[in-house]
């Protein structure tokens, strides 16, 4: 870097030398310097009437004005060169969101404190000729500091790189010395700081970073109600209500559920660790209709704030019983367990039909009142059942006509129809017969295990299970309302030895759980669904919950298929068989956070809508905007969007009139992401700082930040050129020089 102006030398801390610049080479000056007074000797010397007094006098003169006309006209320049740190513009940047608005332990905010830094570092003078300091505020908009004082901390979000990035806009094309953060570091907007810490490195700019607040800020809150739109009067209704928590481990906490403005849960659950904690909880409902589903966690003592200590759902009771049919060749294991959790359960209807029943069952006075000794009436399926279970059943004993009202069942009616793999029969023998359409798996040639099999071929190679993103957040694969527990669970299930293997998932299927071997490299679907016509078919690749009854009990077994119960048969029930649906992860989202939609399309005779886009009427508080959901690769028919409300109230989703779609609604409320995890995240400054070549400091350390960025500022050559033939001083001399000589001449009576 060269800096041409003489100032800047006060900069140079190292100097390496300093030589004189001319036109003229410098060597040669001397010699003339010589010449000219060998020239001013030989011309006074010839004067007779002078003494040797005199003659020196005025040989001195003229030497040196010549010579200083010499050095005039020779254009000198002197140039030094050094090395040491420049002067720049340092930029102070306070965080402005609402987690600085904490007070911890009941002391000053964390705002308050960064502007008593800032006012520290801005009223320094000891720096102030070398670095000039200006003050940015990352609040709702990034302005700069006027006054701290009247600065309002209400930004809804954190994000270290809008700090970062936009602290040093300012400073572009020029040296920075560095950029000061005074931050808690609550990092929570969706960019990666790594990303900003990337730029910094490349720009050479140190990060010097002032961590206000305690690491381990304190707040609780309901963060999400996972469990049924619906449910049943006067039977007992499973949630999962997840509760975020830092600070409060070890603790007991007391839940309240209210059902409408009655309550209908209240109970105290353990702390166990930090972060997001799901907690199991069964209500009873006991009136019909549509009510608000509130849970409200109680207040603890130094919580920051108590306004994200309620979450709300909506919620369907009725009085009514689904209606199951089960199709079964013979009692296996999972016949007897499912047989026994349905007749169980007051929420159904259970009917069962067994191939290879033993006739004696139906004598006169059997209290056999589920099973059925033959057949139902082909014609009345849609009429008297919701869901179809098949399952030990080899497509033969079916007759076609039986078969094809199962597909009518389902495809015009709008019933389910659960399928349960076996290793002998199913699904080989739906090849080519009406109910292969019908799965969301093909169906290969292969044929299933036979009796030689199982006496000569035993199964070695195991199994485990594992939720898929699709499945991570479906309800019906849910055991835990937590996603990572959620999949714990699912894998320390009782392994798996034999599953359909042969086929693959349809275009319109969603698998929800895989089967992965041992080596992780074959993955098999387990759990597999999709829509056919108004109904719905569930697929399921092994046939041995059972074991999760007999090994845990009804923790898994009876939760699988309760839900998996009101899944296939509620819209049936409820006659809410919807040509096209709106799917929404939840149904309270918060102002300024992306939502994403998916919508099954179809057209009124349930094929689905095959089009690249399709228009998404979005009213946010009463204004409507038009969103384009874009078709999704190899699933016909689906569609997705994504949107991102601007202010809190309610949020109404449409699809166009002709898809007879029933429009979603969700709550948006203000994001409470401040509150969540808003201690000190001083890993996270401590890395952005050290990887940057600048330092972090605590709010007792902050008078500390200005020493270190002084001594730390970046040494860089210094080349500084100062002219000496045009120095005033130079010019005065040459004239004094003439002047002189011309009036010693005068007084010496010389021309």
């Amino acid at each position: 870097m060269d800096l041409l102006d003489a100032g800047n030398a006060r900069y140079i801390s190292y100097l390496h030398h300093i030589r004189i610049e001319s036109w003229i080479s410098t060597w040669l000056l001397p010699f003339i310097a010589v010449a000219i007074i060998g020239l001013c000797f030989y011309h006074y010397s010839r004067e007779k009437g002078l003494n040797r007094r005199k003659k020196a006098i005025l040989i001195t003169l003229r030497s040196l004005a010549y010579i200083s006309l010499l050095l005039i006209l020779s254009f000198p320049k002197l140039s030094i060169e050094g090395e040491g740190a420049l002067p720049g513009t340092v930029s102070v940047v306070l965080d402005s969101s609402e987690s600085m608005q904490i007070k911890d332990d009941n002391e000053k905010t964390r705002f308050a404190k960064a502007a008593e830094v800032f006012k520290a570092i801005k009223d320094n003078t000891r720096y102030r000729k070398e670095i000039k300091i200006e003050g940015f505020s990352a609040g709702k908009d990034f302005k700069d500091i006027e006054n701290p004082d009247k600065i309002l901390a209400d930004a809804e979000y954190t994000s270290i790189n809008q700090m970062l990035e936009k602290g040093i806009e300012k400073q572009k094309g020029e040296y920075c010395p560095g950029i000061i953060l005074l931050t808690d570091g609550a990092h929570n907007s969706p960019e990666d700081p790594e990303n900003a810490l990337k730029l910094f490195q490349k720009l050479g700019i140190p990060v010097y970073a002032c961590g206000l607040g305690k690491e381990r800020s304190k707040d609780i809150s309901a963060e999400y109600i996972l469990g049924e739109d619906v449910v049943f009067l006067n039977e007992k209704a499973k949630i999962y209500v997840n509760v975020n928590q830092n600070g409060y481990t070890g603790d007991d906490t007391e839940l309240k559920l209210y059902l409408g403005d009655k309550s209908v849960y209240t109970g105290r659950h353990k702390l166990d660790k930090d972060g997001e904690i799901s907690f199991p909880v069964e209500y009873v409902p006991r009136t019909k209709g549509t009510y608000q589903l509130k849970v409200e966690v109680s207040s603890m003592p130094g919580e920051v704030t108590t306004e994200n200590n309620i979450y709300i759902k909506n919620v369907r009771v009725i009085d009514e019983k689904i209606k199951i049919l089960l199709l079964f060749g013979t009692p296996s294991w999972e016949y007897r367990y499912l047989m026994g959790a349905l007749e169980r359960d007051k929420r159904v209807d259970v009917k069962a039909w067994l191939a290879m029943a033993d006739k004696r069952l139906f004598k006169k006075g059997s209290d056999r009142l589920s099973l059925l000794a033959s057949l139902p009436d082909k014609k009345d399926l849609g009429k008297s059942y919701d869901i179809i279970f098949i399952s030990k059943l080899d497509a033969i004993a079916l007759p076609p006509e039986f078969q094809q009202s199962i597909r009518k069942f389902v495809e015009e009616q709008g019933g389910s129809l659960a399928v349960i793999a076996d290793m002998v029969s199913i699904p080989y023998s739906f090849k080519a017969t009406p109910l292969e359409e019908m799965m969301p798996l093909t169906i290969t040639e292969r044929t299933g295990r036979s009796y030689k099999n199982e006496m000569f071929d035993v199964l070695k190679d195991e199994m485990r299970f594992e939720v898929t993103d699709d499945g991570s957040s479906h309800q019906l694969v849910a055991f835990s309302g937590n996603k990572d527990e959620n999949k714990k669970i699912w894998s320390g299930l009782p392994p798996i030895y034999n599953c359909y293997t042969s086929g693959r998932p349809k275009p319109s299927a969603i698998n929800l759980v895989a089967l992965a071997t041992g080596s992780g490299r074959q993955k098999y679907p387990a759990i597999v669904f999709h829509s056919y016509g108004k109904g719905t078919v569930l697929f399921m690749g092994f046939d041995s919950t059972w074991r999760w009854r007999k090994e845990f009990g009804d923790r898994y077994f009876r939760d699988f298929w309760s839900k998996a119960v009101q899944f296939l048969g509620l819209p049936h029930l409820l006659n809410e068989s919807a040509q096209s649906t709106i799917f929404v992860g939840k149904e309270t989202c918060y102002s300024g956070e992306k939502i994403g939609f998916r919508a099954k399309v179809c057209n009124p005779d349930y094929s689905p809508v095959i089009t690249d886009q399709i228009k998404m009427t979005v009213n946010e508080n009463g204004v409507d905007k038009q969103v384009d959901m874009n078709s999704v690769a190899n699933r016909p028919g689906i569609y997705k969007a994504e949107y991102m409300p601007e202010t809190p109230g309610t949020l109404k989703i449409a699809l166009p009139a002709q898809y007879s779609a029933r429009p979603v609604e969700l709550r948006i409320i203000k994001p409470q992401l401040e509150f969540h995890n808003s201690g000190l995240n001083k890993t996270l400054l401590e890395k952005i700082s050290k990887n940057t070549g600048g330092g972090f400091y605590t709010a007792e350390q902050a008078d500390q930040i200005m020493a270190d960025l002084y001594k730390n500022r970046h040494k860089a050559p210094i080349n500084v050129k100062i002219s000496l033939w045009d120095s005033m001083l130079l010019l005065l001399l040459s004239l004094c020089l003439f002047s002189a000589e011309w009036y010693f001449r005068k007084i010496y009576y010389l021309d």
